[in-house]
């Protein structure tokens, strides 16, 4: 069984180190602090590493769904929720390949989906 995911530490300094070089509007570094923080409490990784995954997630669901994510706040509760839940597929299958071991995927799986629909809960 299971009890505490592991991520490859090299694999994730990598990704600290290249978001830590992107430059993003105040708006959008709010929503990536705001979004990391929160599943900082669910999952054992940095915030910043964090930063670095979701922001990668928000880049693969903005190029997929043809969507401005820096408008994400602006956009009705409804779209905001879809594009949340294609954003978290991009995000589980990014984390999902730094696990060091396979078997932890489901754990991760619930783990996001945990911080998921805790953070749907205040979506505007």
């Amino acid at each position: 069984m299971v009890s505490q995911l592991e991520f490859n530490k090299t694999e994730v300094d990598k990704v600290e180190k290249d978001f830590s070089k992107v430059q993003f509007s105040p708006e959008m570094r709010g929503i990536l602090t705001g979004a990391a923080q929160l599943l900082a409490q669910f999952l054992p990784i940095s915030v910043l590493a964090l930063k670095g995954f979701i922001s990668m997630a928000l880049r693969d669901t903005q190029l997929q769904e043809k969507v401005d994510m820096a408008n994400f706040m602006q956009l009705p509760r409804e779209t905001k929720l879809k594009l949340d839940k294609i954003m978290y597929d991009f995000l589980y299958e990014k984390l999902a390949k730094v696990l060091v071991r396979p078997e932890q995927r489901k754990l991760l799986k619930e783990s996001l989906e945990t911080g998921r629909e805790y953070g749907s809960k205040f979506m505007k």
